[in-house]
């Protein structure tokens, strides 16, 4: 159990980040990365000299000096995933800076700093899916290497319950249990919302931590506030249709109707005011309605009310500014500046490729504020940067298409059709629909197409198990799409893999509502609905929202509402 959850962290921190391969050659254990290896430093002096190497895994920089040399200003980039995607500031080889920027002055990770011939040392210590009490400990460590500025990215991997073993783990855990104990006894918070408190307060006293620390060793700090896809993607939580008002809601937003689906959605969030989907589906009704400052409103509630808190909502980033501020920390506000680059101020697909990883594109765009912020904050040596003139340059198509499928893939699990997937699946069918064609052939041609790095690594043999379970998934998304006779064809497939889902033939009714061919969707419908399994209560409310009367509920069952 333990090492599943911790490959989901690692799939979702970061599934497709081509560095990830590389970091598989000396810790093929997943709990390793989280939990033994933590114990060891994360560079080692090698031989006499100053050369410094990797111990962990083989992570960028490889290798670097630990004395700085001479007229070089230093960069260290710490943190989650968030760091990584920045790599060695490639991107700022044209910043806009009198006397010119060129990316190679010193080394792969070095550049020409303004027009006195002084240089800049890229230095990026980001770990995908590291929490804060991680990157403390390398914060810690780096202050030994001469850095003239920290940058540090914290704050989407604060929700995970700690799984290492051992005694420093097991205390944590005991701290996140009193705290959620306290708030929901303190405030009367439900259990979510006391665990979202526990979890913020833990944070806020790790970066404390991490700013004291900093500021003891006389070390510019800047936190970054961390944007994340609030408009593309939902939560990778199960979406349960058992509701009424909310299945009927669904049925009408997908046909179109979506001033008769709003109304349905209203109706539901007022049973579930803090429903994630109850606000994420209200705010993409009002989206397709062109509201988008009402929709706003219900997608940031939406990702506040998201139960796996794997992305920093406002709450979050709020914290971390008025940390900053009561330490004295600078702040590259990655929140606000993804807001203002997005349309409506939502930002969205266009900006992201998951939930909370930016596409590398934007990369010159956050590494301007944040060189911009830490000259606000009179760091020396960064007052002569300015913006770049140039805009982000777009990836390749299907490079982007194929992280998503990879991201898509390895979100899935059993429980049946994942929202945040069925997202990333219908944003690839916009922008290179025959890659779906192409996954759909057969488990080994998906197996080729997927990315294969340290974080996939041994899941080799779930391309043909979950394959069913994919062709599903690329059925609902055709039938989102009003593609009604492919998604039927790849619903016939998924149940001649397995027969027996419930959950296929669920989409095999809506798909047969779609196409016109009442009588068979109602018998679907009707048979699902009368069984004696989880999936018959969205079986009966999907059969009403279709104007098919279901049979009575079964004793001693209900229908959630």
């Amino acid at each position: 159990m333990k090492k599943n959850i911790l490959r989901g962290i690692c799939l979702l921190s970061c599934a497709a980040l081509p560095w990830c391969g590389r970091a598989a050659a000396q810790d093929a254990d997943r709990s390793g990365y989280f939990c033994e290896s933590i114990r060891q430093p994360f560079y080692v002096r090698t031989g006499s000299g100053d050369d410094l190497s990797p111990v962990r895994n083989k992570m960028l920089p490889e290798r670097f000096s630990a004395r700085r040399p001479e007229g070089v200003r230093r960069v260290f980039l710490l943190g989650e995933s968030a760091a990584v995607i920045l790599r060695d500031g490639a991107e700022i080889i044209d910043i806009d800076v009198p006397g010119g920027w060129t990316h190679g002055g010193m080394s792969r990770y070095g550049a020409l700093l303004g027009g006195g011939g002084e240089r800049v040392e890229m230095l990026n210590f980001g770990m995908g899916g590291y929490d804060s009490y991680r990157i403390s400990a390398i914060l810690s460590e780096i202050l030994n290497y001469s850095p003239d500025l920290l940058v540090l990215f914290s704050g989407n991997h604060e929700g995970v319950t700690e799984m290492c073993p051992g005694l420093e783990f097991d205390l944590r855990r005991r701290q996140s249990r009193l705290l959620e104990h306290y708030y929901s006894v303190k405030d009367g918070d439900d259990q979510q919302q006391a665990r979202k408190k526990a979890s913020l307060k833990m944070h806020r006293e790790m970066l404390e931590k991490m700013a004291r620390a900093a500021k003891k060793k006389k070390v510019p700090l800047l936190f970054c506030t961390l944007p994340v896809n609030v408009r593309g993607l939902p939560s990778r939580m199960p979406l349960s249709l058992a509701g009424e008002p909310f299945a009927a809601g669904y049925r009408l937003f997908y046909d179109g109707k979506y001033a008769q689906a709003l109304e349905k959605f209203r109706l539901a969030l007022k049973d579930r005011p803090r429903g994630h989907f109850e606000n994420f589906y209200a705010a993409r009704t009002l989206d397709k309605l062109g509201e988008p400052a009402q929709a706003g409103a219900y997608y940031f509630s939406a990702l506040a009310f998201d139960p796996e808190m794997n992305r920093a909502d406002r709450a979050r980033n709020d914290m971390i500014k008025e940390t900053a501020a009561a330490e004295g920390v600078c702040v590259a506000d990655l929140e606000k500046l993804f807001r203002d680059l997005s349309p409506d101020g939502l930002p969205g697909f266009g900006e992201f490729s998951d939930g909370m990883h930016w596409r590398p594109e934007y990369n010159k765009a956050v590494w301007n504020e944040v060189f911009r912020a830490a000259a606000a904050c009179a760091v020396k040596g960064f007052g002569k940067f300015s913006p770049a003139k140039s805009g982000p340059v777009p990836a390749p198509a299907r490079e982007e298409a194929l992280r998503r499928l990879n991201y898509a893939f390895f979100g899935m699990d059993r429980q049946g059709l994942n929202e945040a997937v069925l997202a990333e699946l219908s944003r690839v069918r916009e922008e290179e629909p025959g890659l779906l064609r192409e996954a759909a052939v057969s488990p080994e041609k998906l197996g080729r197409l997927l990315i294969s790095n340290f974080w996939t690594a041994g899941m080799q043999d779930q391309f043909r198990t979950r394959f069913p379970l994919l062709l599903a998934h690329l059925a609902e998304t055709e039938r989102r799409a009003k593609n009604y006779g492919g998604a039927l064809e790849l619903c016939r497939r998924a149940l001649e893999l397995e027969p027996g889902s419930g959950r296929f033939r669920l989409e095999r009714a809506q798909v047969l509502a779609g196409l016109g061919r009442n009588a068979e969707a109602a018998a679907e419908f009707l048979a699902l609905a009368s069984e004696t399994s989880d999936i018959s209560p969205e079986a009966r409310s999907l059969a009403l929202a279709y104007g098919f009367a279901p049979p009575a509920a079964a004793p001693g069952r209900t229908t959630a509402k």
